[in-house]
């Protein structure tokens, strides 16, 4: 158990050791979940695995849709707000069920359109 871990009324601590090898190089690494509810090892495997799908999903569409990788806003909470902001539009595209578009597309049908 990490020595910085906060102290939180949990019922259920788990941890998932992980082995990553890159360009030959192992790396270990462990991930800590803290839960109030009393999971058991099945339950646990289902959160953790959900969990990281719905992060990687959300990462996933920001990257994609906007290129968020590349931004260079590094100047105050510049990047923090416009994060904020990239969420917010991504919420709104994906309310438009209209038509069967990419985000990308909606995107710049969105840039075209003032009344979109």
């Amino acid at each position: 158990m990490p020595d910085d871990l906060p102290d939180v009324e949990s019922q259920t601590i788990i941890a998932v050791q992980a082995e990553r090898v890159n360009n030959g190089k192992n790396h270990d690494f462990v991930r800590f979940y803290i839960s109030c509810r009393a999971l058991d090892a099945s339950l646990e495997l289902k959160v953790t695995c959900s969990h990281w799908s719905v992060e990687n999903l959300l990462y996933w569409m920001l990257g994609i849709v906007f290129d968020e990788d590349r931004q260079k806003n590094r100047v105050g909470y510049a990047g923090e707000n416009l994060g904020v902001i990239r969420l917010w539009i991504l919420n709104i595209l994906k309310r438009n069920t209209v038509r069967s578009l990419s985000m990308a597309r909606k995107r710049k049908l969105c840039c075209l359109n003032d009344d979109y």
